[in-house]
């Protein structure tokens, strides 16, 4: 019991320190961003990043999922071979467009950061589900953040020289040909077959696509805020709301260093310690966003943030961030469960379900006296509250029914916030 509680302790602290490292990149470089560039450029950058994860994770074809959850249950598998060179040869193609359409001018900047953004997704999404699955959870956050890194590399270009947002792009470029330097390695450590076989291509979409629809539904319901007020053409909403999510963000770290660090015993652990982890940091996320919230509230009084300040006239959305945590938490953990235990059909049922509600509402906003940021995040929180009703639902039959009254109760617990709100 004592070697067992020294090795978990060790654990945490060295890999806490590298993932301490990997998520500064996270929270620090939006804010910054926020902090130093205008609205509009900041808007651009963000709505950018928005897109191309989206894009990424659908032309990707659930590669990443392919790599991890193979990789805990069968390590031979030709499927996870497949998925590390389609992922190379995806990212290289986006990353090389990316530089024709900045160097012929024939799109704008936002085209062709996309694009590049796109590519290193690919790579990084790769890189980091072979390093989770094999024990390197610390370091696989250090490659999730790497689009993150690369802003904060932009920034520092930016603020010694005032360079434009080609120099984001230069950035993210280099950052992917580092990353796919380690993918072909692993690529061809694990040897080398005809790369349009039938016989490795199909098995790769049969597990892949379910793993992609719901992976891509999945980012766009993380992002659609943005989305949403982006092809609205508002900069300045998304910029707005970008500075409250940053801030909101911090929270979720406190789930991805448990589901990064401590992947394999998490997924890998029996059905009811499994559910009663994920209630444990669900509930923790809830109680740092309203720590961070009111941290940065106070230490407005004695610090300027600038551009990444929250405002007070929006400080009426702050439920909704709390909300919308505690919700993203849970369903992020019951999606890699779910997945896990091959029932991806589910998580992407769930999904729909969820952004149906969110459809449903939206419309019903947007013909009844129009759709601003609270309108948005009302939509937001409600798609997140179904598509977790309906995990746990196609979960049951694989856990204990007193775990499901307890997830039931944090959902019906980070429900009250956002019924006060309905009501008053």
């Amino acid at each position: 019991m004592v070697s067992a509680a020294s090795r978990i302790f060790s654990k945490l602290l060295h890999h806490g320190f590298v993932f301490s490292f990997a998520k500064s990149s996270v929270l620090l470089a939006p804010l910054l961003a926020a902090y130093l560039l205008g609205e509009k450029s900041y808007g651009d950058i963000e709505w950018s990043i928005s897109v191309a994860l989206i894009v990424g994770a659908v032309v990707s074809l659930g590669s990443g999922g392919v790599i991890s959850y193979d990789l805990l249950g069968d390590n031979k598998s030709g499927r996870i071979s497949y998925a590390l060179r389609y992922s190379l040869l995806l990212g290289a193609t986006l990353s090389v467009a990316s530089v024709v359409a900045l160097i012929s001018g024939v799109s704008n900047e936002v085209v062709s950061l996309i694009l590049s953004l796109c590519g290193l997704y690919c790579f990084q999404c790769a890189l980091s589900s072979y390093m989770k699955a094999s024990g390197f959870g610390a370091y696989a956050s250090v490659v999730e953040s790497s689009i993150y890194i690369s802003l904060l590399v932009y920034l520092g270009v930016f603020y010694c020289f005032s360079a434009g947002l080609d120099a984001y792009i230069y950035s993210v470029l280099v950052t992917s040909l580092l990353i796919s330097c380690a993918v072909f390695a692993i690529s061809t450590s694990r040897g080398a077959s005809g790369f349009f076989l039938v016989s490795e291509w199909l098995p790769f979409l049969k597990r892949g696509v379910p793993i992609m629809v719901s992976s891509a539904l999945a980012v766009f319901l993380s992002v659609s805020p943005r989305f949403l007020l982006g092809i609205n053409g508002d900069t300045q909403a998304v910029a707005e709301y970008s500075v409250m999510f940053r801030w909101a963000s911090i929270a979720i770290v406190a789930h991805q260093f448990v589901s990064t660090v401590f992947f394999r015993e998490i997924y890998s652990a029996e059905y009811k310690s499994f559910e009663a982890r994920i209630l444990i940091v669900a509930l923790a996320v809830v109680i740092l966003s309203v720590v961070v919230f009111f941290g940065v509230l106070f230490a407005q009084d004695y610090w300027d943030f600038g551009g990444a300040s929250l405002k007070s006239e929006y400080l009426n959305l702050v439920p909704f961030f709390i909300v919308s945590m505690g919700l993203w938490s849970a369903t992020a953990s019951l999606e890699g469960g779910l997945h896990r235990n091959r029932l991806s059909f589910c998580q992407l049922k769930s999904l729909v379900f969820g952004l149906m509600a969110m459809l449903s509402l939206y419309l019903y906003f947007y013909f009844n006296g129009g759709v601003g940021l609270k309108q948005i995040l009302l939509c937001w929180v409600l798609a997140y509250s179904v598509t977790c009703f309906c995990q746990v639902y196609f979960f049951k039959k694989h856990m204990a029914d007193s775990v499901v009254r307890l997830l039931s109760a944090l959902v019906s617990l980070l429900m009250i916030p956002l019924l006060y709100f309905l009501v008053f």
